[in-house]
């Protein structure tokens, strides 16, 4: 079966996102002080916008289109309609966050339309691909949910509007409602669902027993569900139980990732699988510290909107939404220690299955060596980068939060150039050609 249209398609929404990556990390080097404000203006959700729409979506879509035919084993039901998604996407995006400078131009306001119509195309092509699955598979419900989630979310509006799309989610809580369908429905999702069966392939492993999966999936997308509808509808202190819901379904589907790592044949473990193991020990955190600030947010939605105290940055003028510092924290977190290192895992596993380099073949060829070297030297620094830029943002230490975003910039450069390496035509001709060669004895 060839591939190598759907693959093309799948490898440009990724190259796509980690250029975009590395875009949002030099943004925030350049001015990382907006993290400690106490309203997100102009400035910050162009960074939050950046790094959801153009990297963290992008990367979602490149990891499906190039796991249905790699890690499914089915073929992608249209690769026209990934190059069609790809320019829907790009033209919203930039749409999208070109909105609050060019206020003037009626046009700018058909972002969120290319956006939701991308969302559609890709919810086609997947969820008919995944027509052919022969038994009900916890991985391909999580992957589906995460394109139901999409939907909802393009369909709902621009992010982080001013004005929420209809009156029934108009308040306090709107924008944080869709942080919590973007990071945690369609990228956590994707993650989880991805994981199952990305990650077995990698390790050659045969049998997966589906229990607690599907366990953990119908838990933790309640509890989203939940929670989503807690910050969008009220009350907040409603918020903090739907929280605990999802943490229990996160927690189910860890344990479910670490019987499932351990179970390899193999001794060795490669890199990518252990980025993706400290995503998923990590995305507890993140939902614990969603909970952490519902809670200390009660008294604040108490408050009049005259407590607000932001600084315009754009011509558009500042967002109503006031922010906590634990609501940074919990942001931050979801999105630079789960989501972005989760997608770059996943997507360098894909690499290793295309190469079928499984298990610990990769560190038998020279190739495989370097790429794994220059992704830990990359991953070093990133992670560097995150344990230094989420507790600066808390606490508001500005020279700590300057020189860890500097490490995030070097660590998601370091990223994109691995990953174009891994995946250049002279490395696999390379690659190829060794297997080609007899080995001696």
């Amino acid at each position: 079966m060839n591939n190598s249209s759907s693959s093309a398609g799948g490898r440009a929404f990724l190259i796509t996102s980690f250029l975009f990556l590395i875009l949002g990390t030099l943004m925030l080097a350049g001015r990382p002080q907006f993290l400690m404000a106490p309203s997100l203006t102009g400035h910050g959700v162009a960074w939050l916008e950046l790094l959801l729409l153009g990297f963290a979506f992008p990367a979602a879509f490149g990891l499906a289109y190039l796991a249905i035919p790699r890690a499914f084993g089915l073929p992608l039901y249209s690769t026209q309609f990934v190059f069609l998604h790809l320019g829907f996407h790009l033209a919203g995006m930039i749409l999208v966050v070109a909105s609050p400078l060019l206020t003037g131009i009626p046009q700018i306001q058909m972002g969120p339309t290319f956006l939701a119509v991308g969302a559609l195309t890709f919810a086609i092509n997947i969820g008919c691909s995944l027509r052919g699955l022969r038994v009900p598979d916890a991985g391909a419900a999580f992957l589906v949910t995460a394109m139901l989630w999409l939907v909802i979310a393009s369909f709902l509006g621009a992010p982080f509007a001013a004005t929420a799309p209809a009156t029934v989610f108009q308040g306090q809580g709107w924008s944080g409602g869709w942080l919590v369908l973007a990071l945690g429905g369609v990228i956590l999702n994707t993650i989880f669902g991805l994981g199952l069966r990305v990650t077995p392939v990698v390790l050659r492993l045969k049998e997966i027993h589906p229990a607690p999966a599907w366990y953990a999936f119908v838990i933790s997308n309640f509890g989203l569900a939940w929670l989503f509808a807690a910050l969008a509808l009220g009350p907040m202190s409603f918020a903090e139980f739907c929280a605990a819901f999802f943490l229990l379904g996160t927690l189910i589907y860890l344990g479910k990732f670490l019987l499932l790592v351990q179970q390899r044949p193999d001794r060795s473990l490669p890199w990518d699988v252990r980025i993706l193991l400290t995503t998923t020990i990590t995305a507890p955190l993140a939902i614990a510290l969603a909970g952490v600030a519902a809670w200390q947010r009660v008294p604040v939605a108490s408050q009049t909107p005259a407590a607000a105290t932001p600084a315009p940055e754009t011509p558009a003028g500042p967002l109503p939404l006031e922010i906590l510092p634990v609501d940074t924290a919990a942001v931050l977190t979801a999105l630079l220690a789960v989501a972005v290192p989760g997608l770059v895992a996943l997507a360098f596993q894909l690499v290793r299955i295309e190469r079928a380099q499984l298990g610990g073949d990769a560190e038998s060829t020279f190739q495989g060596r370097l790429t794994n070297q220059i992704l830990l030297a990359a991953y070093f620094n990133y992670a560097t980068g995150v344990l230094m830029v989420i507790p600066a943002a808390w606490v508001g230490i500005e020279r700590i939060l300057t020189l860890g975003s500097l490490f995030l910039f070097v660590g998601a450069a370091g990223f994109a150039g691995t990953f174009l390496f891994a995946t250049s035509k002279s490395k696999v001709a390379a690659i190829n050609e060794e297997a080609a060669v007899p080995k001696a004895g």
